[in-house]
């Protein structure tokens, strides 16, 4: 019996079409991408599902949201081997970073996005190839996590970032390795998710953690910044949280005519939560080995470290978006158990590829509890 897999379309360069002018566009009717791809339907029993058709650049936490639902009511009704999801470049580690949070550790079968450089009909790209690769991933490899697949590399969906326009290996993953690189057979890592430790939790899987929230401000802090220009933003019903990229060492600029502390008190006052993280997603943020940075900590600044952007942001935004009804406080601490613990394999303390604690990367227990059940506010 043929495997199953669902593909799940949302659009994209894979699926665009040239027009006269040469600028690409997406197509009218995405119908028309369902069979670009003919061989994957003689080897596959191939649900096809087209719920968006657009740019990723375009895409926002809503789209996530309707992608995440999509998936679920796949496997319900479908119940396919694997699943996988057709995506542009620019933001597919986002999304696939939040579908990751929002389906949790206790997946059952691989989801694998993919995209491309060129559209799937231009012969010499690289679109019909991935979309080949995903497929065989999704249906055979028993790796049940949320995974990007470009080339011949499958990443950890949380663990990856866009590094190049034109690059047919445009995903990378600069502090963990590829779960999966295609070769014949597949070359699994052994750094993947326990699937058998991870089987189903009724607890999880009667609660509904698939939302997430817009208006995270991400301030890079670099030399000439004035925190003045930021400050409008704490007071606007718009902005939920703020994230302060430093330099490294969770230090902030803090001489007195731009006194990012003051900014930090700021934020508490407004009861916007704020993150400080480093630009760099290998380094480690450090809060007591600076004055500035144990300053920032006693304000209510939460120091996280070891994320590439498209899974810190998507993190922070869906545990913004679970904790939105109880009060600050208790909410500031809920966020940093939260941020600074692994919950689908995120974040790991490693040097040269070796754990350095023993915490489990998918972490179910920390998960829980962070979201207890506190009294909401009325």
């Amino acid at each position: 019996m043929a495997k199953k897999i669902s593909v799940i379309y949302t659009g994209g360069t894979i699926a665009m079409v040239e027009g006269r002018d040469g600028v690409l566009r997406p197509p009218e009717d995405p119908r028309e991408f369902a069979h670009s791809v003919p061989d994957i339907y003689k080897e596959y029993d191939v649900y096809f599902k087209s719920i968006l058709n657009k740019d990723s650049t375009d895409m926002m936490p809503d789209d996530w949201m309707e992608i995440i639902e999509s998936i679920k009511i796949e496997i319900e009704n479908n119940n396919p081997d694997g699943i996988v999801v057709i995506h542009g470049v620019d933001t597919i580690c986002f999304t696939a970073s939040a579908v990751s949070y929002a389906l949790g550790p206790f997946l059952d079968r691989p989801v694998v996005f993919t995209g491309a450089q060129l559209p799937a009909n231009k012969i010499f790209g690289d679109g019909k190839i991935n979309i080949i690769r995903s497929a065989v991933v999704a249906a055979t490899s028993e790796v049940n996590e949320v995974m990007i697949l470009f080339n011949t590399k499958v990443f950890r969906a949380c663990r990856a970032q866009k590094d190049d326009d034109k690059d047919f290996d445009a995903i990378k993953s600069p502090a963990f390795p590829p779960l999966i690189l295609i070769k014949d057979p597949l070359e699994k890592s052994n750094r993947r998710k326990k699937n058998d430790e991870y089987n189903n939790n009724d607890e999880y899987n009667n609660k509904d953690f698939n939302n997430f929230i817009s208006g995270i401000l991400p301030i890079p802090l670099c030399p000439g910044n004035s925190m003045k220009m930021q400050l409008k933003a704490l007071t606007h019903e718009v902005c939920k949280g703020i994230i302060l990229f430093s330099f490294g060492g969770y230090t902030v600029p803090s001489i007195k005519k731009n006194n990012y502390i003051d900014f930090i008190k700021e934020a508490k006052k407004n009861e916007k939560p704020i993150l400080i993280a480093s630009h760099y997603p290998t380094i480690t943020t450090e809060d007591k080995l600076y004055q500035s940075g144990r300053n920032a900590s006693k304000e209510g600044a939460i120091p996280v470290s070891g994320y590439v952007l498209p899974a810190l942001i998507t993190k922070f935004s869906w545990v913004l978006a679970n904790t939105i009804n109880i009060d600050y406080s208790t909410r500031v601490t809920i966020i940093k158990n939260a941020m600074q613990n692994p919950y689908v394999g995120e974040i790991t303390n490693e040097i040269d590829g070796e754990i350095t604690n023993e915490k489990d990367e998918f972490s179910t227990d920390s998960f829980l509890n962070f979201f207890p059940k506190y009294e909401q506010k009325k």
